[in-house]
């Protein structure tokens, strides 16, 4: 067993070195003047400006959202915020129902439909539904 799972390990390795050798080898644009044409007709307009906004959301992650995600963490008990969780999983329910029926996946559907109804009693602050033994189709 043990055998085994070096061997996985090993594979694992061996495929992140080679991953890790093509990126570094696209990581530069060609020197070729033919070549460096080509690269720059492909290239991404954009991405300049898709930097600064990534750059940005990070920021604004770091400085904001990350202080009150753990904020809220610490100031509200557990059970509430599986209650909330469960509000904002019931009230996504009506979208995937929808969506399930566009599909064709009648039989989802149906269990969404009984998820939806049973999770109505509680305003879908308790998840009624998990505890009844009906299947989650939406994750």
């Amino acid at each position: 067993m043990a055998l085994i799972k070096l061997k996985n390990k090993l594979f694992q390795l061996f495929g992140i070195v080679v991953l890790s050798a093509v990126l570094v080898g696209c990581a530069t644009p060609p020197s070729d003047p033919e070549e460096r044409a080509r690269y720059e007709e492909i290239n991404d307009p954009l991405e300049p400006m898709n930097r600064v906004i990534f750059d940005f959301n990070l920021f604004i992650d770091d400085v904001f959202l990350g202080p009150v995600a753990k904020g809220y963490v610490a100031v509200v008990p557990e059970f509430i915020r599986n209650g909330i969780s469960n509000l904002l999983d019931y009230l996504r329910l009506p979208m995937t129902f929808i969506a399930q029926i566009l599909q064709g996946e009648f039989e989802y559907a149906g269990d969404t439909t009984g998820r939806f109804l049973l999770n109505t009693i509680t305003l879908g602050f308790n998840d009624a539904a998990t505890e009844a033994g009906i299947p989650e189709s939406f994750r």
